[in-house]
């Protein structure tokens, strides 16, 4: 079977749809898939191409675009792409299919274009990351979770810091960490007996912004902003750190990040709206979105029972994972892939 990837954002551009595109690229060929994405995302700055299994075609010719259209049984889309549907529209005699990714629609608004997208998702076999997104299609179609990777997230057993709190994410106001640092602030007042500290993983547009706020709440001693981390690097920062806030402002089409915080044994505490609810499972607490008192108020509860919540996960953890598996998401994909052809 002959696949190709549409996939105009890839590496070495860093991101939930990049990596999930790269490890399915990779997964299904060595499940005896040939596989072909096709990106406009150039490399710059001599930046070493992947070493994979699969052929990575960097170009935005729609000749480019159009001959390896023609090789393909499934043109697979990551999100609709309306710079990229032209070849299915020209010549539907191949399959066209759309891993949804994200909603179309923001802060619950459709623009045209958007609106041009759903409409014309109906064409398409859909396949979504998450219920949530599913439940926003105009034609729903098949749910396959987005997997973490347990090789490279998990609990090390080691000690962690008391109070602690760690944010994972871009630094971008659709990611609430303003709203994290204000909390953080309310709490450090009402305990200023506990030495609370929390630690900000990843970079943005917002870093000076954010850098503002802490300075602002007399915080710099207890906030530390240690950028972007990925791998072990990272998986090490997450074990030192008690609990992970996931205080998301939109909607999280899905929410990786909850699973990497449960794999590394932090108890996530995140924003109830969208697909993070399908991520945590039974596991952490979650708070009204946007709610600044609402985060503090479920903060604080998981910092005054912090063995409470961290028993449940221990309790909860293995079983909850398997459902994210890697090798069991890849064989769902194949199998729902083979049986389109």
């Amino acid at each position: 079977m002959k696949i190709l990837f549409y996939c105009p954002s890839f590496y070495p551009k860093t991101g939930g749809l990049e990596n999930v595109a790269s490890y399915l690229a990779k997964g299904l060929a060595h499940l005896g898939l040939e596989i072909r994405l096709i990106t406009t995302t150039p490399l710059i700055n001599n930046i070493p191409e992947l070493d994979v299994n699969y052929s990575i075609i960097r170009s935005n010719k729609k000749s480019v675009l159009f001959k390896n259209y023609l090789w393909c049984d499934i043109f697979f889309h990551h999100n609709v792409s309306l710079n990229g549907i032209w070849p299915y529209l020209f010549w539907p005699l191949k399959k066209w299919v759309v891993l949804h990714h994200l909603t179309y629609y923001n802060h619950q608004k459709i623009t045209f274009i958007e609106q041009v997208k759903r409409q014309l998702s109906r064409f398409a076999f859909n396949i979504s990351c998450s219920s949530f997104v599913n439940s926003t299609l105009p034609k729903s179609g098949k749910v396959i979770f987005n997997a973490f990777d347990e090789n490279v997230f998990f609990n090390k057993w080691g000690v962690r810091v008391p109070y602690s709190i760690a944010f994972l994410g871009r630094l971008v106001s659709d990611k609430g960490c303003d709203l994290l640092i204000n909390s953080f602030g309310e709490i450090c007042k009402q305990f200023p007996e506990k030495y609370l500290t929390l630690n900000i993983i990843g970079e943005g547009p917002d870093l000076d912004f954010l850098k503002e706020k802490v300075s602002e709440n007399n915080l710099y001693q207890q906030v530390t902003f240690k950028g972007k981390l990925t791998g072990k690097s990272l998986n090490d920062e997450l074990n030192l750190n008690q609990i992970m806030a996931i205080p998301s402002i939109w909607e999280e089409p899905f929410g990786i990040v909850c699973l990497e915080a449960i794999a590394s044994s932090c108890i996530p505490v995140y924003s109830r709206g969208g697909g993070l609810v399908e991520a945590a499972g039974l596991i952490g607490k979650g708070f009204i979105s946007g709610n600044q008192n609402s985060l503090t108020i479920t903060l604080i509860e998981v910092i005054q029972e912090y063995e409470k919540f961290l028993h449940k996960l221990n309790l909860l953890k293995t079983e909850h994972l398997k459902k994210f598996n890697q090798a069991q998401i890849l064989d769902e994909f194949r199998k729902t892939l083979q049986s389109l052809i």
